[in-house]
């Protein structure tokens, strides 16, 4: 049985196209023993009401809550021993099933992904007629992964091994669980074939990155580092995709080297100009983004406390 687990908030403007494509999926699939669990973070639009329009079971979590409590909370109201896990923002593609499950509706392998397309549209949700692979074109062959994000299918006893995400990750607690399947010698299969369709406000979207930067989610990267950092695979991811932060770690000690670490962060900014025509936000996000990381490394992350669980459906 497959337990379709889909988590948001506040996502009116795209929960009826996630919860559509998984019916299609279902449809188009022949997958006659399922569950669809919709899981809402306390949104203050109308997104549990719209999800109300479908014959599913929602889990409405109040106050204290982040995505790794919304799955978790999502596994724990599930019945299926195959857990396929998506945003309320994101369509998924029937046609991922072939690549994923075999003719009998059993996983190839028991942790996968797939190809992502992200779709942009402004703050207030119109479409801005742009879009974009995840890795800036499409995916030309499988390949294991040892982080990832929050749209993939496990076979629930390995989830049930790692008793689920850490609650502590506001942010980065897919990622975190990837890896923890990868200390087990089972990191993520990514599968060629497109996943999902990410509707999405653009990443440098202003008031996104306003947003962002009031916010704690640069801090959760610090406590990957100090979950992982002795983790041989991880370890040198970090130090290939975050060397900036290394520079300034260093430039804290040694104040001529930031120079070079500004230098270094304009180089990577004009690298990714063609991609997102920003300069001044993305280059501050970097920045921000590497001295909140070095806090988090320090930084103490307490559990979330929701005030209530509410569930409707059967």
């Amino acid at each position: 049985m497959i337990s379709f687990i889909v988590i948001g908030k506040n996502i009116e403007h795209t929960i009826d196209w996630c919860l559509q494509s998984v019916f299609k999926f279902i449809q188009t699939n022949n997958i006659f023993e399922y569950e669809i669990i919709y899981v809402d973070s306390d949104s203050s639009d109308s997104s549990v009401k719209l999800a109300q329009k479908y014959k599913i079971k929602i889990v409405m979590i109040k106050g204290d809550t982040n995505a790794a409590v919304g799955r978790n909370q999502g596994v724990a109201h599930s019945s299926g021993n195959i857990l396929f896990f998506i945003d309320g923002d994101m369509e998924i593609q029937p046609n991922y099933f072939k690549a994923a499950f075999n003719h009998d509706g059993k996983l190839k392998y028991p942790l996968c992904t797939g190809d992502l397309l992200n779709k942009y549209y402004d703050i207030n949700y119109n479409d801005l007629n742009e879009s974009s692979y995840e890795f800036g074109k499409p995916l030309t062959g499988n390949s294991y992964q040892h982080t990832g994000g929050g749209f993939f299918v496990i076979e629930k006893k390995y989830w049930d091994i790692l008793d689920g995400m850490d609650e502590r990750f506001g942010r980065n607690e897919d990622s975190d669980f990837y890896l923890r399947m990868s200390r087990l010698r089972m990191p993520a299969l990514r599968y060629k074939e497109l996943f999902a369709v990410h509707h999405t406000v653009r990443y440098f979207d202003k008031y996104r990155i306003q947003t962002f930067l009031k916010s704690k989610n640069l801090h959760y990267y610090g406590l990957l580092i100090r979950k992982h950092f002795f983790y041989k695979t991880f370890f040198y991811k970090f130090v290939r995709g975050r060397y900036s932060m290394i520079i300034l770690l260093s430039a804290l000690i040694n104040l001529n080297l930031l120079i070079v670490y500004l230098f270094v962060q304009l180089v990577r900014t004009a690298k990714n100009y063609q991609r997102d025509r920003k300069i001044i936000l993305p280059l501050i996000l970097k920045i921000f983004s590497d001295f909140y990381c070095i806090v988090g490394c320090f930084y103490y992350f307490k559990l979330p406390t929701p005030d209530k669980i509410i569930i409707y459906g059967n």
